[in-house]
């Protein structure tokens, strides 16, 4: 508003009263699991089953992602992320992932004498404090590469023993710049709370923060908190809390040491910076080229030399033990091709190398073949980094790059036409899927490393998933549920299928006794039996004209054409000839369930039956989620109210920080009720009355002043949610009215 001085009138616009909430989507799908290529650990979107097999490949024997996404997208799906899995060595570290990737390099045609050339593994590494590298460059002397990092930490000013006897003091802190954490003490953590031990204060410590760690100091009175980082991006600040003025800690911020940030994660530029920072050792030079460093010796010719004489560096290989020489006039690796991502299907690749089309001699030809079959074709391609045609440029850019390969340049000493990639074929090998050894928690992951489920915690409005095709285990599907549920805070709903083969004993017996699926959770229904599909590939999968797949990637598919097919589609049932039809199917693993009494065992169970009778299609026969005695126990009313909770959840960020008042209470109930009053009309809920089918309380009673000065402004949403039906019951009779009234009458 203008500033009222001078006599005017002023005009301003008021806030509406009565906001729109920006609805969130029902069908944004997560799959995870094993591809035929594609990042590892990196959740990709993708809007089609095209896009997803130029960013995960086609077919592959064990591809089980592959089949899911298909048939999402073929059911009706319209968009998902996918994440492909392998094995860790520690799940807790994103790069301990044992999938390798194919390369080969290719010689320039030619040229002068070279030097001595090492180049490491792909970086960043997971090392130790002191962990070292041992170097010699052209005869001078072992040089010796260390790395160094310790924590920061911060210890306490008072010593043992501490007074917790009030209870619920607090101390606040920050590890490595995050976020503000609280700690709080209550009386019941100490043997004695007006005697509290340094030893107790640092497993109360211990069991809240993150990132960090409470150790009890060498003289045993008092307590120390450290970053779990080593490195000089290790920072510990004590900001603050009333449990600090009894424990005394200092609250200026200190910073870990060493030569690098982070031991655990040393980057290619540190490394390359630690070795440049040597004592002089025969001229040799480090330097970066892409994620590796690159040694190369001072002097040229035959006699030029590196030396790697070893490391105490066990969990990683940065570069091989061995003595590297250089070579006389002739010819030196010009240009390294590798899998554009890790795996073996890189191996059945063949590189072709040929003169440029354009006549060019500074210029060359590039042909991907798979299988012999050609795929891609780079024609009039340059060794020099300055040109529009440069081969890393062309090759590996994200959008009109190869969907196979990437290149490296080696940067060759010759000269252009010299340094151009010889004449021929080449073939990528050494390329590996990392499935050998694959385990449950290697699909599950690490909150701490990001892996697994935990690759989507950044990712929002994903509403079904996390789906595992094919791995129908107790700890993986336990663990989707506790996801969905628990670590996004019920936003997502997830979809089960059978373990392979099972009868409807072995179902019934999986689902409540193996996995202790019955009764577990609102957020997840388990199908069942598997489904037929047409085998898409005989290359691939032999001879078989059809094969078994694991149905979560169809029914998610349906789920998201059920929700599309009709305003407030996320209430129907995705079930039924009609809405539960699933596309693409051509039979079930077992046709028991074609038998009613079979239907009729498993459903108690909570298990919904894929089945179909004469002159219907395959469909899903059911409609509950795996407990019963929930608030929301069929799907269509559990996924109905994630989407009213989550789309309410996002509508209410305008009110916060705005006046905690009569007048923006007023404001939200409109807001919220106008919402439940289009979803009434969508038939979300059993009345068409407003009054009987929702209710919103804002009132006083919810908000009284103790709750607005604790800075909370209150609401509670009640739904009286649509449920849909599971039998039709049919009454038969003789019709005898006739009879009845010719005897009225008489």
């Amino acid at each position: 508003m203008a500033e009222l001085l001078s006599s005017k009138v002023v005009v301003f616009e008021a806030p509406p009263s009565t906001r729109s909430l920006p609805t969130v989507p029902t069908g944004l799908t997560a799959f995870h699991g094993i591809a035929k290529s594609g990042p590892i650990g990196v959740s990709t979107l993708v809007t089609s089953f095209g896009e997803y097999t130029k960013y995960f490949g086609s077919y592959d024997a064990n591809a089980d992602m592959t089949f899911a996404v298909e048939h999402f997208f073929k059911n009706g799906g319209r968009a998902c992320f996918c994440t492909r899995t392998n094995h860790y060595t520690d799940i807790t570290n994103p790069n301990s992932q044992t999938a390798l990737t194919s390369s080969v390099d290719i010689d320039d045609r030619g040229g002068a004498a070279t030097p001595a050339i090492v180049n490491s593994s792909d970086g960043p590494w997971h090392l130790d404090n002191g962990d070292h590298i041992d170097l010699d460059f052209d005869g001078g002397g072992t040089q010796v590469a260390s790395i160094s990092g310790t924590p920061a930490g911060e210890e306490s000013g008072s010593a043992e023993t501490y007074n917790f006897s009030v209870g619920g003091e607090a101390l606040t802190l920050k590890i490595n710049k995050g976020f503000i954490q609280t700690v709080v003490f209550q009386t019941g953590d100490f043997v004695a709370p007006a005697a509290g031990t340094a030893e107790e204060v640092a497993a109360v410590i211990n069991g809240q923060i993150v990132d960090g760690q409470a150790v009890v100091t060498m003289t045993g009175t008092k307590v120390s908190i450290f970053s779990d980082k080593l490195g000089t991006g290790s920072y510990v600040e004590i900001t603050g809390g009333s449990a600090n003025v009894i424990l005394g800690f200092p609250t200026s911020e200190i910073q870990g040491t060493g030569n690098v940030a982070d031991v655990r994660n040393v980057t290619p530029t540190e490394l390359a910076a630690i070795i440049t920072a040597l004592p002089p050792s025969g001229g040799g030079t480090a330097t970066i080229v892409g994620n590796k460093v690159k040694l190369t010796s001072g002097a040229l010719g035959a006699l030029a030399e590196i030396d790697v004489l070893g490391s105490t560096v066990q969990r990683v290989t940065i570069f091989t033990v061995g003595s590297y020489f250089g070579s006389a006039a002739g010819t030196t690796p010009t240009l390294r091709v590798s899998g554009k991502t890790p795996g073996a299907y890189a191996d059945s690749l063949s590189i072709v190398i040929g003169n440029a089309t354009s006549g060019d001699a500074d210029e060359f030809n590039m042909e991907i073949k798979e299988n012999g079959v050609l795929r891609e074709v780079f024609p009039n391609l340059s060794m020099t980094d300055t040109d529009l045609n440069y081969v890393e440029d062309i090759v590996n850019d994200l959008d009109t790059g190869s969907n196979f390969i990437a290149c490296l340049d080696l940067d060759s000493p010759a000269s252009s036409p010299d340094d151009l990639p010889s004449l021929g074929t080449y073939v990528p090998t050494g390329g590996d899927d990392g499935l050998t050894g694959l385990v449950d928690i290697d699909f599950i992951g690490s909150q701490a490393g990001g892996t697994g489920f935990y690759a989507l915690d950044n990712i929002q409005d994903v509403a079904i998933g996390p789906l595992c095709p094919n791995r129908c285990t107790s700890a993986v599907q336990n663990a989707q549920i506790d996801y969905a549920e628990t670590m996004r805070s019920g936003s997502m709903f997830v979809i089960l299928g059978p373990p392979a083969g099972n009868s409807k004993t072995q179902i019934v017996t999986y689902v409540g006794t193996t996995a202790s699926l019955e009764g577990k959770s609102e957020f997840g229904a388990i199908y069942w039996p598997r489904t037929r599909v047409v085998n898409p590939s005989t290359v691939v999968y032999g001879n078989a004209s059809t094969l078994i797949v694991d149905p979560v990637g169809l029914i998610a598919g349906m789920f998201v054409r059920t929700d599309n097919a009709l305003p407030g589609g996320v209430y129907r049932a995705p079930a039924g000839i009609e809405y539960g039809q699933l596309l693409g199917v051509t039979g079930l693993e077992t046709e028991d369930v074609l038998n009613e009494a079979v239907r009729d065992y498993v459903d108690p169970h909570r298990i919904n039956p894929i089945t179909t009778f004469q002159g219907a299609p395959i469909f899903v026969d059911g409609h509950d989620t795996l407990k019963g005695n929930g608030n929301f126990p069929t799907v269509p009313e559990r996924r109905g109210v994630i989407y009213i909770e989550q789309t309410i959840k996002r509508g209410m960020e305008i009110f916060r920080h705005a006046w905690n008042d009569v007048g923006t209470r007023a404001d939200v109930y409109r807001t919220i009720y106008s919402f439940l009053l289009l979803q009434l009309r969508r038939r979300a809920f059993r009345t068409k009355d407003p009054a009987t089918a929702f209710d919103v309380d804002v009132s006083d009673a919810l908000n009284p002043p103790s709750e607005e000065y604790a800075g909370k402004l209150n609401a509670k949403v009640s739904l009286a949610t649509n449920k849909p039906n599971k039998w039709i019951i049919l009454v038969f009779s003789q019709d005898v009215r006739a009879l009845e009234e010719e005897i009225a009458s008489a």
